[in-house]
């Protein structure tokens, strides 16, 4: 498990990046809020960048951030169990991937 980072680095960024795009998102089609409907999710990016620079805390606020828009927009055809899970499955592995680094980068080994 990785440790909490200070609150000013990654919290704000997990939550205005991914409020951010659901605005820019739903200006662009008030239909699909999270654009799951294209052929990619472009959105579920969001919480894969945060999870590759802050790792995984901040990268799971921002994926409850996108999945909040489930509470004032039904997606009645689309099967979001399954896209959030595979998103959360991206960002443990990203988050692992970005926690090695910074601990090779600081001189730690696993």
């Amino acid at each position: 498990m990785t440790a909490l980072p200070r609150w000013g680095a990654g919290w704000v960024e997990a939550i205005l990046l991914p409020a951010l795009g659901i605005v820019v998102a739903w200006a662009l089609d008030p239909g699909d809020p999270l654009l799951l409907r294209q052929p990619f999710p472009w959105l579920l990016l969001i919480p894969l960048l945060i999870a590759l620079r802050y790792e995984l805390m901040p990268a799971l606020l921002s994926v409850m951030v996108l999945a909040s828009t489930f509470s004032w927009h039904g997606y009645p055809e689309i099967r979001s169990l399954e896209i959030f899970s595979g998103t959360i499955l991206v960002i443990l592995i990203a988050s692992e991937y970005a926690g090695y680094w910074a601990r090779q980068a600081a001189g730690r080994s696993l």
